[in-house]
């Protein structure tokens, strides 16, 4: 019996100990090696092999190097396919990390608030990133996606103050809650054609934003996705949007106008409201359901396509709003008088529509000035000019 007890003690050791290679502390499982963390202080260039004992390194263990601050650089192997949660958290001097061509996963709070974090640049292989995974990274200045990953989880970028841009590819299907919340000196966004859902505060308090192109595919968008995107001056929803939750894009202080696609069904109260320099909200499609705090405190004119259904007669409030036509171009074409075209805009409206022969100048001559007779939602232009010149461009300006 006591024969026994002995060789079972003797096997659990084997199965859970810890051993070193060159100051690199890991267990052996499955005929792969996770590394763990490092007997005493690792050096500030940290370079993990890609074997040990002949086994692949195929994982770096949670908190295996939290807290290292003497880490600088790490260079990560092919062969690592998982970065385990909290594996580098606050690594506070870590510069740069170069990552192999086989990682699949980023863990939870994998480099949480490290903060000299400079530039990462992901690979194609890899799918996740998980909540917090990047979170405080106040240093880093730029992201490279690769090309398959899937979810970029709650709070992976928040707070990373020096980033400038992000591109979403379209592998992406969905960004998690306050992903990029905070990055207050992120300019441009530009979210690829596969995400379906932007989560609540994904982008909030992005205050320097100034370019946003939402992807073909997002159906909803999130409580406060983009509030407080105080540089915005203009916004464009595309067509696959059916819902915009509470605050979306409230508080957006130098917002002008936005553009909302044809499929929008649903927009939640305050989506709009406290943009005081807001002027114009263009809509393609059918008046959707709005709340009627939807725009609060912001002074926009709502327009609306002149054959769309669900809206109120011409020159009728709609959400609080006043609203009008959308003057667009419905017949052009050549008459004996000249070049005619005609175009739709409420009743009562002074328009003018001015000329160009060339666009490269931006000169433009003014062609007729009027006032859109009552009863009437239709003007007629006609240009005798056309032919002296190759080229004509025409543009109506509201005043």
């Amino acid at each position: 019996m006591r024969l026994l007890r002995s060789i079972y003690v003797m096997t659990l050791m084997a199965l859970t100990a810890s051993v070193a290679f060159g100051g690199l502390d890991y267990v052996v499982a499955n005929n792969e090696v996770t590394i763990t963390g490092y007997e005493g202080e690792p050096p500030s260039n940290l370079v993990i092999p890609e074997t040990i004992e002949e086994y692949p390194v195929t994982a770096i263990n949670n908190w295996a190097f939290a807290g290292e601050l003497g880490l600088q650089h790490v260079t990560l192997p092919h062969s690592l396919l998982s970065i385990e949660p909290y594996a580098f958290r606050n690594c506070s001097n870590l510069v740069t990390v170069t990552f192999g061509n086989s990682l699949t996963t980023i863990g939870e709070h994998a480099f949480f608030q490290c903060r000299s974090l400079e530039e990462i640049d992901l690979p194609d292989s890899l799918q996740s990133i998980g909540e917090s995974a990047f979170y405080g990274c106040t240093n880093l200045t730029s992201v490279a996606f690769g090309s398959t990953v899937t979810s970029i989880g709650n709070q992976a970028f928040r707070d990373c103050t020096s980033l400038t841009h992000v591109t979403i590819p379209d592998s992406v299907l969905s960004i998690g809650t306050s992903a990029f919340s905070g990055c207050s000196s992120m300019g441009s966004i530009i979210i690829g054609n596969g995400v379906s859902t932007i989560d609540n505060y994904a982008f909030a308090h992005c205050s320097s934003l100034t370019n946003l192109v939402i992807g073909n595919s997002v159906t909803f968008i999130g409580e406060g996705a983009f509030i407080a995107g105080s540089k915005l001056t203009d916004v464009t929803i595309p067509d696959s949007v059916q819902s915009i939750d509470e605050w979306a894009f409230a508080n957006c202080a130098n917002l002008l106008s936005v553009v909302i696609g044809a499929g929008i069904e649903d927009i939640a109260g305050y989506v709009f409201a406290f943009n005081s320099s807001l002027a114009s909200i263009f809509f393609h499609g059918d008046a959707p359901t709005v709340d009627s705090n939807t725009f609060n405190h912001s002074p926009a004119t709502i327009y609306r396509r002149i054959h769309a259904d669900g809206w109120p007669a011409d020159g009728d409030s709609w959400g609080g709003q006043p609203t009008a036509i959308w003057p667009e171009v419905v017949l052009a074409g050549v008459e004996p008088t000249g070049f005619t075209f005609r175009f739709s805009i409420s009743e009562g409206s002074e328009y003018a529509v001015e000329v160009s022969p060339d666009l490269t100048e931006s000169v433009w001559i003014p062609l007729e000035n009027d006032t859109v007779p009552a009863g009437t939602n239709w003007v007629t232009i006609t240009d005798t000019e056309w032919i002296n010149e190759p080229y004509r461009h025409y543009r109506v300006v509201l005043p």
